[in-house]
């Protein structure tokens, strides 16, 4: 539709993400040549595919098969669309196969003083898994979640990891202490004064390597993470992340809008800011999720509406700095793995 060649790419680790790929990709495939018929023009070699390994599926989580074809003089391999949709259709899940459940693990939760400019930080942590372990991971959740937004993955993951979760600056049961009342306003909580604090926290949590995931703001906290120090994240997550706005009018209008948002809070208190805030048109399809009630409760867990305030203001993508240089300088940052 832009005139733009779409890369259908997936990290997939069974027949399940691998049957669900093809049947996104033909879809894909499909759109491109009904648009290029529409607009007239040449559709060939528009569209490229990307495939991994494939030798995980002799230890499948599935009963059935998903069937692979590999060329003998090939160098890629194929599937059948409608071998596809019939496995997925028939789907069947060998319980033999599944390791461990975490529906036992339990979480530990604990409070770190990390000292920043004119304040500390106080931060709720909660934690799974070997803590002797040197796979790392830290979960940032996004504006008005908390640590606890992250608890199903944590379980999931914490018998093959330490995973880490916090509350971010101004959200949940974390604490901004003032070293002086009358400075207050000198208190930065800047997206990187934020990446700043954290990066003294996994200093102090682990002498290893970390993998950063965030979402929506603790992705864009995470970017930065990564963008500060580079040697100590070894790899990233972001979901739903912006890397800023490029354009001076636009920083200078969202900055704004942040700003309003934030003095709304101070003034008509959480409960209906969060009524206004998930009226959004972004929200919609959240709005009509059956646990959206069930979240919106979660969003009500936080102390002190100042800091938090503060944080919405601090924080904006008005004010976030925009990566500079080539689009591989992420990649760059962190060589390792960034999605």
């Amino acid at each position: 539709m832009h005139d733009k060649m779409a890369i259908i790419s997936s990290a997939y680790e069974s027949s399940v993400g691998l049957a669900t790929y093809i049947q996104f990709a033909y879809y894909v495939d499909r759109q491109h040549d009904l648009i290029s018929r529409l607009k007239r023009y040449d559709s060939c070699g528009t569209v490229a595919h990307g495939f991994g390994t494939y030798q995980w599926l002799t230890e499948d989580v599935s009963e059935q098969k998903l069937k692979i074809l590999v060329p003998p003089l090939g160098d890629g391999m194929g599937a059948s669309v409608e071998d596809a949709h019939g496995y997925l259709h028939h789907l069947n899940i060998n319980d033999e196969k599944i390791e461990k459940t975490y529906s036992e693990e339990k979480l530990n939760s604990y409070s770190i003083q990390v000292d920043g400019d004119h304040f500390s930080y106080v931060v709720k942590v909660q934690e799974a898994g070997d803590c002797t372990n040197d796979k790392v991971v830290l979960f940032l959740h996004g504006f008005l979640g908390t640590s606890e937004d992250w608890t199903p993955m944590m379980k999931a993951l914490s018998p093959s990891a330490r995973v880490i979760a916090v509350d971010l600056p101004g959200h949940g049961e974390s604490q901004i202490l003032q070293r002086d009342d009358e400075n207050f306003n000198q208190i930065s909580l800047t997206i990187q004064s934020v990446a700043d604090l954290l990066l003294k926290l996994i200093c102090n949590i682990t002498d290893g390597e970390v993998v950063v995931v965030g979402y929506s703001m603790g992705a864009r906290i995470a970017l930065q993470m990564i963008l500060n120090e580079n040697h100590k994240i070894s790899g990233a997550v972001l979901i739903s992340g912006s890397p800023g706005l490029r354009h001076e009018a636009s920083r200078r209008r969202r900055t704004a809008i942040d700003k309003s948002r934030a003095q709304f809070l101070l003034t008509y208190g959480l409960e209906c800011f969060i009524k206004t805030w998930y009226s959004g048109k972004m929200w919609t399809s959240l709005r009509e999720h059956p646990q959206f009630d069930s979240l919106v409760r979660t969003r009500r867990k936080h102390s002190n509406i100042t800091d938090l305030s503060k944080v919405l203001a601090d924080s904006s993508i008005g004010r976030q700095k925009v990566p500079v240089g080539r689009p591989e300088t992420l990649g760059e940052a962190c060589p390792h793995r960034c999605r």
